[in-house]
């Protein structure tokens, strides 16, 4: 994706979770992202998430997408609340071909933008890491979360945390809690710039480029559906997408 292009973020509606065709393709792009994001950590066959779990995620209106201008999705993130105070954010992707366009900064500040609007304090998040050796790309989102402002609050074992998951690790794991104060705002300056608008309803062609992206076909090419670019600024009457509405995000 070029810079200076848009993508659309937002909370996918419950009625998202019967889109069979949008939950496997999301499902997929979660599991081939963490399967090379945390490789050498899961023994053979183990994925980071499955159809059923998604659609339940969906139903109760916690799972966040990016989708493209011309329909695609290209990344996604789990938000929920955990507390009285504190949000959690999880399973945070960006599709490959797309990596360092700032899909994965628009994401998360839409997920923190989100949990401040609901009155939270505090948003965390867990960081699953090798206890004896030092993960490549675990490093590198221990330095990217701390410039988004996220502080190691607390270190728990695989253990105890997720019992019914530590048999499927192929090494011993630790999961690092970090957390953000959504009570004020960390600028990281070697991110792109992000300049968002929040639509009320949402644009006719963003509900066609997302009907667009129900139809793509599993090489992920959408199908042969009309999807005029996105449309600046917002329309009186417009009829709200059935995937709910979405943010606006120019990536500079």
């Amino acid at each position: 994706m070029a810079r200076n292009s848009a993508i659309a973020v937002g909370l996918l509606d419950a009625e998202a979770s019967r889109d069979a065709a949008l939950i496997e393709r999301l499902t997929r792009l979660i599991n081939g992202v963490y399967a090379t994001a945390e490789s050498g950590l899961w023994r053979d066959g183990a994925t980071r998430t499955t159809e059923p779990e998604l659609t339940g995620l969906i139903e109760v209106g916690q799972i966040v997408v990016a989708i493209t201008q011309d329909g695609h999705v290209v990344g996604s993130v789990h938000v929920h609340q955990i507390s009285n105070d504190t949000g959690e954010v999880g399973t945070l992707v960006a599709a490959p071909e797309h990596r360092g366009t700032g899909i994965g900064r628009a994401l998360l500040d839409f997920a923190e933008d989100y949990s401040r609007d609901q009155g939270l304090r505090a948003i965390q998040l867990e960081l699953l890491v090798p206890r004896a050796w030092r993960h490549p790309s675990k490093e590198f989102l221990k330095s990217w979360y701390g410039r988004r402002g996220y502080r190691l609050i607390q270190t728990r074992r695989m253990d105890d945390s997720h019992p019914h998951l530590a048999p499927l690790l192929a090494t011993p794991c630790d999961l690092e809690v970090r957390e953000k104060s959504l009570e004020s705002t960390v600028v990281d300056s070697s991110e792109p710039e992000l300049r968002q608008r929040a639509f009320g309803t949402e644009h006719p062609c963003v509900a066609r480029q997302i009907e667009a992206a129900d139809h793509a076909g599993a090489d992920g090419q959408a199908a042969d559906v009309a999807t005029p670019p996105f449309d600046r600024s917002p329309r009186d009457g417009a009829t709200r997408s059935r995937y709910g509405a979405l943010t606006i995000v120019m990536l500079k």
